[in-house]
């Protein structure tokens, strides 16, 4: 029984110097390893060298399917094993997965993966809601997670290989639904454990579990046409509604902002993958610029033409998203003023949505943000004119349904939505600290 041992990288010099010892050092003898290098443009490829890694590398970035497909067509063993770049296996992990193979019948074994980082709210986050096991019983699951398996080379052969449409994510559910079709079953074995390395910010957190569910819901048909795309608007409101009441309850307190982050973020993120998806329109790029820019227009034409059936721009259609981003954030407005009576609540709304779909922190435009909503209460009126880039029906809708959701708490749970306020300053003052411990750090270093 030979079993070969693969692990995808892209960017990874963060944690395989880490993960790396550990992969060599399991109990259970490995015959083969190689890495799957997907274009890392950082110093992952030296590292791997460091080690003496084998490596495939990819010469353009092709995602974690063909990652694993190449891996499975390179090793030449009965039993394939693989982690994840950013995840620490405990010495025994492999042994306790291997164990479990008692039958023919038997494609994959998988592992429980833990959270070792949990400092800060947005990983705390990500323990709480992205798991990646199945509790701490032995079960025979629907699908393994991909980050720590072990699968009989030819049972994914038999079942096709990975499918290379999947880029990021949802290629481990894909291919264990091809493999129970062919009558195969997979075991979850809680004691073999590796420790998650990874570290979220706002923006690689919400991102990553909002492509987590994207195949989900485009197979449900929610980006298929304007209708079920407003159904999506809904069904977001209506997660962040489930994941604050199950915070709340749990006394998790300081994850309900992001909670309430997670609904605004999502719905932005949906209508331009829906709006991109329909159209084939190519967004300009989010960079500091173009965010100045469609601001600026959105204001400008909206304060020069105020009393007009409609409304001009200056800008491509390619700066759409960003203006739509501005002119829910104004619509909304009246939302946070009626319900948040909390100037520093609004202002961490618009820095951390800011960060979340931008990934960028600017105090400038939060503040410009913060005093044009306070000086005009009614942009509905203006916004929801026609517009050549501007979503009228996308904007009524997040106009409706954000506002009764709104009411709703402050009507029916005030307790929790102070406890979201909480939070907000919670992470803020978690982030500072944060921020001087890096200062300390790096001047420690420089010293």
């Amino acid at each position: 029984m030979k079993i070969g041992f693969y692990m995808p990288v892209f960017n990874a010099q963060e944690y395989i110097k880490e993960a790396l010892p550990a992969v060599f050092a399991q109990s259970l003898k490995i015959s083969e390893f190689v890495a799957i290098d997907d274009a890392s443009t950082d110093n992952t490829a030296e590292i791997l060298k460091e080690y003496k890694m084998p490596s495939l590398v990819n010469q353009r970035n092709l995602g974690i399917a063909a990652c694993r497909n190449a891996a499975v067509k390179h090793l030449k063993t009965e039993f394939i094993a693989s982690l994840d770049a950013d995840c620490l296996p405990d010495k025994d992990w492999l042994k306790n997965l291997m164990r479990r193979f008692d039958s023919p019948k038997i494609a994959g074994v998988g592992g429980k993966l833990i959270e070792k980082n949990q400092t800060t709210a947005f990983d705390r986050w990500r323990a709480t809601h992205m798991r990646q096991f199945w509790q701490d019983k032995k079960q025979k699951p629907k699908f393994l997670f991909g980050s720590n398996t072990v699968f009989r080379r030819d049972a994914l052969i038999d079942a096709g290989l990975y499918n290379e449409v999947f880029k990021l994510n949802y290629e481990d559910v894909d291919i264990c639904r091809r493999l129970r079709e062919k009558g195969y079953a997979f075991i979850y074995e809680p004691g073999a454990v590796a420790y998650h390395l990874k570290k979220d910010n706002i923006f690689s957190l919400l991102n990553s579990y909002w492509e987590w569910h994207r195949v989900y819901y485009e197979e449900k048909g929610f980006y298929s046409d304007q209708k079920n795309f407003i159904l999506k608007i809904k069904d977001t409101i209506g997660l962040a509604n489930r994941y604050l009441r199950q915070d709340f309850a749990a006394g998790r307190h300081e994850l309900l902002f992001i909670d309430f982050i997670l609904s605004l973020q999502h719905t932005l993120k949906d209508w331009e993958y829906y709006v991109a998806r329909k159209s084939q329109i190519g967004f300009a790029p989010h960079t500091k610029a173009h965010i100045w820019l469609s601001l600026f227009d959105i204001t400008f034409c909206s304060r020069i033409y105020s009393g007009t059936p409609g409304l001009p721009t200056l800008l491509p259609a390619g700066n759409a998203f960003m203006q739509n981003y501005f002119a829910m954030l104004f619509i909304i407005n009246k939302g946070l003023q009626d319900n948040f009576k909390s100037a520093a609540f609004k202002k961490a709304v618009f820095r951390h949505l800011l960060q979340a779909v931008y990934n960028l922190d600017c105090e400038e435009l939060d503040n410009i943000l913060l005093i044009m909503n306070e000086k005009d209460k009614k942009w509905e009126e203006t916004l929801l004119k026609k517009h050549a880039h501007l979503d009228a029906e996308f904007l009524k809708e997040v106009f409706k349904y954000f506002n009764a959701w709104l009411t709703d708490l402050h009507c029916n749970k005030k307790e929790l939505l102070k406890s979201v306020m909480d939070s907000a300053e919670q992470i803020d003052t978690e982030r500072l600290k944060g921020e001087k411990s890096d200062e300390a750090k790096k001047l420690n270093a420089d010293n």
